[in-house]
């Protein structure tokens, strides 16, 4: 417990010497030694609140941020205040979390992510130090002590929010530049298996809040596809896909799953010709597929024996995120504003999460995979050939009627597809994005902006305290006032802590 107390002690005392030897300059301590001097003489607290505003308006703003707000000298202090903040709180989250860097590999665009989101930070930290000027400066100019204070809450509600907006639209457009090259793919699969197709014989449990037996019951088969996505070259990024579905036909091996996976995603989907037998040489293609299956559809060992002398098709396909479709990028906007939102509400816990890195990987996937379909999904077929595809829902069921044949897949299946389609080939394994990191940044200077005043408004009480009883003792004060003032509120948090 006396452990407790003293290292809240030492932390506010720390922050205390800190604001005293960087915010207090010649100029700050002569203004501060002024208003506290002159606080007793002044009997209206409505002067002394505008006094005290204006002199914590001069630690920051007169002494780093004097220059115009659009002037290279304001955009530089912000520069390194947003870079000095990023490194602090990035060294801080790594020594409290050391294994947020395990298998993470270090190279030049594991490099550029972080840069990337660096850039970002110094261009929102920029705005928010401009927008606390202005706040501020509109406080002090405003004359009355109610809407002094509503714009000081104001401007930190406006901080939050603007993050969210913003670093939410800054995700959306990193995952849309990752995703949208093409990569070139190889698609593998067994050529046959007993799991694979199963006759149906009823209507599907997840169907039948449709309430359309008669539309529901030309469903005759049950099939999956369990496939080995692949990228070429030294560094083969592979990737496993499933995909269970329903159908109105018996699904053909080769052909049903060209179908699926060139309509079903939320990516571009090419191919170049058609399945082609594979020469699994050491059949490690086929021990990988076959495992899978083993542990989809737990299989005996006789099955599993059958199952792994089967040989092996392949195709290659061209892969695309790029995708003008407004739907799809409201989606995946509302996805990266959930993302952002869910960060600002852990703050400042998030200060200490493993959340402040995350896997590049698993982020672009839950972002391009962000369709906001909250329903199975119909492929609709004429002449064997796709189409539409469209949410099943009460209202569109009906649709099917003019469908030759149809394949419904369960909407978690799609945006499965689509997470291994988009992020498959594209160098995003062992690379992480500084996710919270960015929030704590962005806030850090308005939070030890406000939290300077809370400092120094301490300093006035003490100081008038001390003027009345102990004013030979005041010269000392006035050297120190923030490690005094956070010696005081230590004090106070560790008592708090402790009972």
């Amino acid at each position: 417990m006396v452990t407790n107390v003293l290292e809240i002690l030492v932390l506010f005392v720390s922050l205390g010497l800190f604001f005293d030897k960087v915010l207090i300059g010649a100029s700050e301590r002569e203004k501060i030694s002024e208003y506290l001097n002159a606080a007793p003489r002044k009997a209206k607290f409505s002067v002394q609140y505008f006094d005290f505003l204006d002199v914590s308006h001069a630690m920051i703003f007169d002494r780093f941020f004097s220059g115009g707000l659009f002037s290279i000298s304001f955009f530089r202090s912000a520069a390194v205040v947003s870079v000095s903040s990023f490194i602090f709180v990035a060294t801080f989250q790594i020594l409290y979390e050391p294994s947020i860097l395990d298998d993470i590999d270090i190279g030049i665009f594991q490099v550029i992510i972080i840069v990337v989101f660096l850039s970002f930070n110094v261009l929102f930290d920029y705005i928010t130090i401009a927008q606390t000027k202005i706040f501020i400066e509109s406080s002090i100019s405003s004359g009355k002590i109610f809407n002094s204070i509503f714009l000081i809450i104001s401007d930190f509600i406006v901080s939050l929010n603007l993050f969210i907006i913003f670093y939410a639209l800054f995700i959306l457009f990193i995952t849309l530049y990752l995703v949208s090259p093409v990569v070139d793919l190889t698609f593998y699969q067994l050529k046959a298996s007993k799991a694979s197709v199963v006759e149906s014989k009823n209507v599907p449990e997840y169907l039948t809040y449709l309430d359309q037996p008669a539309i529901m019951g030309r469903i005759k088969y049950n099939a999956d596809i369990n496939g080995l996505l692949q990228s070429k070259g030294e560094d083969v990024d592979e990737e496993h896909v499933i995909v269970f579905y329903d159908a109105t036909f018996e699904p053909k091996v080769g052909v049903t799953e060209k179908l699926i996976l060139s309509t079903l995603p939320d990516v571009r989907v090419q191919f170049d010709g058609e399945f082609q037998d594979y020469s699994d040489v050491d059949g490690a293609v086929a021990r990988k597929l076959t495992e899978q299956q083993v542990r989809l559809f737990d299989l005996s060992d006789e099955d599993k024996d059958e199952d792994q002398s089967n040989s092996v098709q392949s195709i290659k396909l061209k892969v695309s995120g790029s995708n003008t479709d407004l739907s799809s990028l409201n989606s995946a906007y509302t996805q990266a504003y959930t993302y952002a939102d869910r960060l600002e509400d852990s703050f400042p816990i998030s200060f200490a999460l493993e959340s402040a890195t995350l896997s590049l990987r698993s982020f672009v996937a839950d972002i391009s995979s962000a369709n906001s379909y909250k329903a199975p999904i119909a492929i609709c077929l004429l002449d064997s050939k796709p189409t539409d595809r469209f949410p099943l829902t009460p209202h569109s069921v009906k649709q099917l009627q003019q469908c030759d044949d149809f394949i419904i897949v369960r909407r978690n299946w799609r945006a499965y597809l689509t997470q291994d389609l988009a992020t498959t080939g594209r160098n995003l394994q062992n690379k992480i994005v500084p996710f919270n990191t960015l929030i704590i940044t962005s806030m850090l200077p308005t939070i030890l902006f406000y939290i300077a005043i809370m400092f120094l408004a301490v300093a006035s009480v003490v100081f008038l305290t001390l003027a009345s009883w102990a004013k030979e003792k005041r010269k000392y004060f006035v050297r120190s006032p923030f490690a005094v003032s956070g010696f005081l509120i230590g004090i106070v948090f560790g008592a708090l802590a402790a009972f």
